[in-house]
């Protein structure tokens, strides 16, 4: 291995996608690529940077000069540069597509002229939209059904990538994980966001039914199944990975709550509801599990650390969200 490309490196889950890379592959040359946008912090990349193997360059996606130069000689690209607040893309779906669908193809078409061996997608599941109580989760050819700007423009995403990998037979691995939870995670999350909340000693927002539910993975785990499809050699294609994990609002009001001294009911209130708000998210992530990959950081362990990590830099985290 000599050269791995990861785009949005300077976001929450491709920072510590770049961290496990330094420690999997100790002789390769890393290149981040990020735009560094609100959600972008060169801070998540304080270790990376570090490391003489590391180089960072402050570009667009968008950039097909840019992109096409950077792409030369790599051995992997690891695409997860993306807008991915659901909020956000109510109000400026424009900015989704553009990121999310004429980036992706940017990266995809030069990945193909420069005959890129081996390429991973950071996708999501909602590209499948919503999968209530009592339904099958889905797999990974269920047909995409998004019901957000933000999903639809994921969708649309994968679906170029589809047809790269048929047209040009190109080796793209698509990753469909459930919510991703973590440090480094911007606080428009709603775990990071409640933290802060609590930490200022503020009421938790709950938008619409507190019952509506997700389910919730590490950012470790979805690095760790990014490593597994790489060095097992799994068939490209589309894995689906989820924790198995599930978890309503309340809950997480609850458990978050709790590391506070304090109860979803005290900290609890009303606020107005999206546009548009999915019930729940269900993916069938059997393909993955059934090769032998597993999870080991659940939420209800992994929650005390990472509170208090959003603790220990809350004010730096709310100078950011001022500014």
């Amino acid at each position: 291995m000599r050269k791995i490309i990861v785009t949005g490196g300077a976001g929450f889950i491709a920072s510590h996608i770049c961290d496990s890379l330094l420690l999997a592959y100790p002789a390769a040359e890393i290149v981040i690529i990020d735009k560094l946008t609100y959600a972008g912090n060169i801070e998540n990349l304080s270790d990376a940077l570090s490391h003489p193997r590391v180089k960072f360059i402050q570009a667009d996606i968008c950039d097909y000069n840019v992109m096409l130069d950077v792409t030369q000689d790599a051995d992997w690209v690891i695409h997860a540069a993306a807008e991915s607040s659901v909020e956000h893309s109510f109000s400026t779906p424009l900015i989704f597509t553009q990121t999310n669908v004429i980036g992706t193809h940017t990266v995809m078409e030069c990945c193909r002229q420069n005959s890129v061996p081996k390429i991973f997608h950071i996708s999501t599941d909602e590209v499948y939209g919503e999968v209530l109580k009592g339904q099958d989760g889905a797999h990974e050819e269920a047909p995409l059904n998004p019901t957000t700007p933000y999903a639809a423009s994921k969708g649309a995403a994968d679906l170029i990538i589809q047809s790269y990998r048929t047209t040009y037979r190109m080796p793209i691995t698509i990753l469909r994980p459930c919510n991703v939870y973590g440090t480094r995670q911007y606080p428009e999350k709603i775990i990071p966001k409640f933290c802060l909340l609590l930490s200022r000693g503020q009421k938790l927002p709950i938008q619409g039914n507190p019952l509506n539910s997700r389910f919730y993975l590490s950012v470790h785990d979805l690095c760790s199944a990014l490593l597994f499809i790489a060095q097992q050699d799994l068939p490209c294609g589309t894995y689906n990975i989820s924790s198995g994990e599930e978890l309503s609002t309340l809950s997480i009001a609850s458990l978050i709550s709790k590391q506070f001294g304090l109860t979803a009911e005290e900290t609890m209130q009303a606020a107005p509801d999206r546009p548009y708000h999915d019930q729940r998210y269900f993916m069938d992530g059997s393909k993955l599990r059934d090769y032998g990959w597993k999870t080991t950081e659940p939420l209800h362990q992994a929650i005390e650390g990472i509170s208090q990590w959003y603790r220990d830099n809350a004010a730096k985290l709310l100078a950011r969200m001022a500014s």
